[in-house]
């Protein structure tokens, strides 16, 4: 905003760069750079010419982060936190809940992946958003053997690794290593077993809790408890 005064009081304005105002040659133009900028202004009464500056500062965009997505089983629970310094207000969608943090259940949703959407906004107006696909895995065939592999893990509870035996016949193999909140913290690549295949994970750098090992082979699965200690 220029505020010229004196001088014959018939003025004309002339801001510089014209990038981002809505009008470079009035007064009061309104200005909305993508990036902070130094804007001068001349203002001319026909006589004699007087310049100012003024900065705009375009702040870095707020963004919330719902994390990566989560597989979980039925009897499990998953907390998404999208707090953020000074939101004004919360919306999770489809739930409609307004608070900054949710907990859901596996149950509760139903099997299948399921599209969650938080809407944080600002006193400002301004409202940034994030989804998150939480999928509920059926998690069959819980115990000591899957339809084709026989599953052994030793030491557990384990401190700092975890060995997996697996012995029988079964081709396109991998296993997932879950937290308490179904989200992935390891993952192996796919192999064969042809009688027996051993392998470790390192669990040192992993806290303390609860965990859960799944192991798939083909359209079977089966889901050990790991208590890591």
């Amino acid at each position: 905003s220029a505020n010229a005064v004196g001088g014959t009081g018939v003025y004309t304005y002339l801001w510089q760069p014209a990038a981002g105002l809505s009008n470079p040659t009035i007064a009061n133009p309104v200005a909305s750079p993508v990036e902070t900028t130094t804007y001068s202004v001349t203002v001319s009464d026909g006589m004699a010419q007087a310049t100012g500056t003024v900065t705009v500062t375009v702040l870095p965009a707020a963004q919330v982060d719902l994390g990566p997505d989560q597989i979980i089983c039925p009897w499990m629970n998953t907390t998404l936190n999208a707090t953020m310094p000074n939101a004004a207000s919360y919306l999770w969608l489809p739930s409609g809940l307004t608070t900054p943090s949710i907990t859901i259940g596996g149950e509760a949703l139903g099997l299948g992946a399921h599209t969650i959407t938080v809407n944080v906004t600002y006193s400002n107006g301004c409202t940034v958003t994030d989804e998150i696909v939480v999928t509920v895995d059926p998690c069959t065939g819980i115990g000591e053997n899957s339809r084709e592999l026989r599953l052994d893990l030793h030491p557990n509870p384990a401190t700092n690794h975890l060995n997996i035996q697996l012995s029988g016949k079964a081709g396109n193999v991998s296993y997932v290593l879950l937290n308490y909140q179904g989200q992935v913290v390891y993952s192996s690549e796919n192999f064969a077993v042809d009688g027996r295949y051993d392998t470790r994970i390192d669990l040192s750098a992993f806290a303390k809790g609860i965990y859960y090992l799944r192991l798939n082979s083909g359209e079977t699965s089966s889901v050990r408890k790991v208590v890591v200690q």
